[in-house]
């Protein structure tokens, strides 16, 4: 929608709603930031809300682990997902710990 309004296919002005569902995405977005602790960080931002160093290995880890990934391996994992077996095979190799 910010894309769509920047471009002035949706005004702004006209739609209050977007405002909260912007807000709604933003807030979801910090929760699941937030929630990365649960995999080993000890705080994805500082202080002011920017990301840590630790949090900027970590995604710097799993971007290219995500990258790796082939379309066929995309749908293999799907259905590894869906049919709630075991992913050990599909965690990403080596530590994303800072040295």
């Amino acid at each position: 929608m910010n894309h769509d309004m920047a471009d002035g296919r949706i005004p702004e002005a006209d739609h209050p709603a977007i405002d909260v569902d912007v807000q709604k995405a933003r807030d979801e977005s910090k929760q699941i930031v937030l929630s990365l602790t649960r995999f080993g960080l000890t705080s994805p931002t500082d202080e002011n809300g920017s990301p840590t160093p630790e949090y900027c290995s970590w995604y710097r880890w799993w971007d290219s682990y995500e990258h790796s990934i082939t379309p066929e391996q995309f749908k293999q994992l799907e259905r590894v997902l869906e049919s709630k077996s075991d992913l050990s095979a599909w965690r990403p190799e080596g530590s994303w710990k800072l040295s």
